[in-house]
């Protein structure tokens, strides 16, 4: 059966409160209404010795005006028991029964007793009255009705059982409300676990009370983030495999296509004189087999294969890179810049890798540099060593290589999925080329970032330099 925290926790709580309430009233009402009942006992006898010690005469109108004052009848019994004054109407039965009391006492006076008399319960207190006409033994009866004692009594019992009644639903009202907020916090936190269990990581504000519940919250939040990292990262990896099993397939044709297209030419570049100009026929013959390359890469991607590294010279590296692209940017009226540093630039790495990566940027901003309208674009690629350490290496200087172009840059939809896989924005993209590119990247230990800089978009790449550079 299915028993909410909200009276796991009331039902204890109230118990615990009420029980102590009710003791603590009860108490309370029966100390007081044992302190007033002594206390009217008190005044009783109190009364009947200011009485018996009168110096005036006790007489039926002395009485009845003490009696009018006090609430107490009073009996005045002479030297052989017969009353003499008395504000009650005694039977002969009573008033017998008050002579032999009055008999068989000694000259002190009698304890607190009580007895029954016109018909009423009385307490009684007796004592001899000091001061007489005739200087006669008389004894008085100060007598106090017993409702008068149960209506003291209720009296000094009311105050404690109210504030005890009061206490109680004070407690019951706020153990409930604070119950109720207790679990409105609990009830919040489960609904952003079933969130996330549904697949929604999106973090919720904290609760402003600094306690567990607040850390609670917090720990999910982190949960929250780290499941939707470990979703993206799933994502990607699945995209990865689902690229290289539908590319595999075709693949391997493109490999033979590239392979006989390549021995085709170099067969033909054998066949033709010397005096012609090789530059576009070589061209070419880079582009295919950089496509085999490529296309080795595509098979491989996703399967975080070690490199195997080597010193790789990055200025002959895009000396080889830049005449690939320049029959592009001479189609897209684009100028390429290229100032090759004075000294030999070397990092560690797979030389096939890099030229991917380099290519890749360059074809990116190539794309991002053409105007639809036939304006000159600007692409421009720059080397230069730097003192930025590389977190993943030890090295203390390392090497950076920027590629810039004249586009707009990414548009703001795109900033947080640029270095995804099949994210693009261009009409006829795959997605894929800066997805390569930040995946080489991180073989190499290295970090791919971009950034705007004035009318220009900056991708840059920061390599390690080896230690004996």
């Amino acid at each position: 059966m299915r028993r909410p925290i909200q009276q796991q926790l009331l039902v204890p709580m109230l118990v615990v409160v009420l029980a102590g309430v009710a003791v603590a009233s009860l108490a309370g009402a029966w100390i007081g209404a044992r302190f007033a009942r002594d206390q009217e006992q008190e005044n009783l006898r109190r009364l009947a010795r200011t009485l018996a010690d009168a110096g005036f005469p006790l007489t039926e109108n002395v009485l009845r005006q003490m009696a009018g004052l006090s609430g107490a009848d009073f009996v005045v019994l002479g030297p052989v028991g017969q009353v003499l004054q008395s504000t009650i109407r005694l039977t002969d039965d009573e008033t017998s029964h008050l002579r032999q009391l009055d008999q068989g006492s000694t000259s002190a006076p009698l304890p607190d007793l009580t007895l029954v008399l016109a018909s009423r319960q009385y307490r009684a207190a007796r004592l001899p009255v000091r001061v007489t006409p005739r200087n006669e033994s008389q004894s008085l009866y100060a007598l106090y009705p017993e409702e008068h004692w149960d209506r003291v009594a209720r009296r000094a019992a009311w105050p404690p059982l109210l504030a005890g009644l009061v206490a109680a639903v004070i407690a019951v009202a706020s153990t409930t409300l604070l119950a109720r907020r207790f679990t409105s916090r609990v009830r919040q936190l489960s609904l952003q676990a079933a969130k996330i269990a549904a697949g929604d990581f999106q973090s919720t504000p904290l609760p402003t009370t600094d306690d567990e519940l607040r850390d609670l919250a917090a720990a999910l939040n982190q949960m929250a983030q780290q499941l939707g990292q470990y979703e993206e990262q799933v994502r990607r990896g699945e995209r990865l495999r689902t690229l290289g099993q539908l590319g595999a397939g075709i693949a391997h044709q493109m490999r033979n296509s590239a392979t006989g297209a390549r021995l085709a030419l170099e067969f033909h570049k054998t066949e033709i004189p010397e005096s012609v100009d090789h530059e576009s026929l070589d061209v070419a013959l880079r582009q295919l087999s950089l496509m085999e390359t490529s296309l080795k890469r595509f098979l491989k991607l996703g399967r975080g294969e070690i490199l195997a590294t080597q010193p790789v010279s990055l200025a002959r590296l895009v000396d080889e890179t830049v005449p690939l692209v320049e029959p592009s940017c001479r189609h897209a009226n684009i100028r390429l810049d290229w100032q090759r540093p004075a000294d030999d630039v070397v990092v560690m790495g797979e030389a096939d890798s890099l030229r991917q990566l380099l290519l890749n940027l360059l074809i990116n901003a190539i794309e991002a540099a053409t105007d639809a309208t036939g304006k000159a674009g600007t692409v421009r690629v720059e080397l230069s060593s730097t003192s930025e350490t590389v977190p993943t290496a030890s090295e203390s200087a390392s090497i950076r290589l920027r590629v810039l172009d004249s586009g707009p840059g990414p548009s703001p939809a795109m900033v947080t999925r640029l270095f995804e896989p099949f994210a693009t924005s261009k009409p006829d993209g795959t997605g894929l080329g800066l997805s390569v590119a930040q995946e080489i990247a991180e073989a190499h230990s290295a970090k791919l970032m971009w950034h705007r800089e004035g009318d220009l978009t900056c991708f840059e790449v920061v390599l390690a330099m080896p230690q004996d550079s």
